[in-house]
């Protein structure tokens, strides 16, 4: 009977020690793009097959210094492509389709339409599947922590 005990505790102890290697093997596959600017920069990601409501929301971001100020990042879906910007939208760059996986997979945007925000320490801020005015991110963004401390500093 201990026999069985003991063989029983070593079967879960092998199984969780396998499940935790497979998580950490996940997790860092999924942190390929995201961890280059965690604690480091604020993310927006817009994510949509109607070209039509990205655009739409580009438009409400077209004050570069406001998101140059605030350091957001700016990931978009644009004809079937991932663009990124980190200067306020002046210079826009295609993510390598490894970027765009990580992407898809960790914030599962197999939906239609979605928009994340995302804080310095990579936790969801906003999520959205509408159109969001520029004044209410940046107020959202202006209200975080890190973001009060980077005022008062300056």
């Amino acid at each position: 009977m201990i026999k069985f005990g003991v063989v029983n505790l070593i079967k879960k102890s092998y199984f969780l020690l396998i499940l935790i290697f497979f998580v950490q093997c996940t997790s860092q596959g999924e942190e390929v793009i995201l961890k280059d600017y965690q604690w480091v920069d604020r993310i927006l990601l817009i994510y949509s097959k109607n070209q039509e409501f990205v655009d739409a929301q580009l438009e409400y971001l077209s004050q570069p210094n406001e998101l140059i100020e605030r350091d957001l990042v700016v990931i978009y879906r644009e004809n079937e492509k991932f663009k990124i910007s980190s200067d306020g939208l002046k210079t826009i760059n295609t993510l390598d389709s490894e970027s765009i996986n990580n992407i898809n997979n960790k914030f599962f945007l197999k939906e239609e339409t979605r928009i994340l925000l995302l804080g310095k320490d990579g936790l969801i801020k906003i999520s959205s599947d509408n159109i969001l005015n520029s004044k209410y991110i940046y107020e959202i963004i202006d209200e975080m922590p890190m973001r009060k401390l980077e005022i008062n500093q300056k």
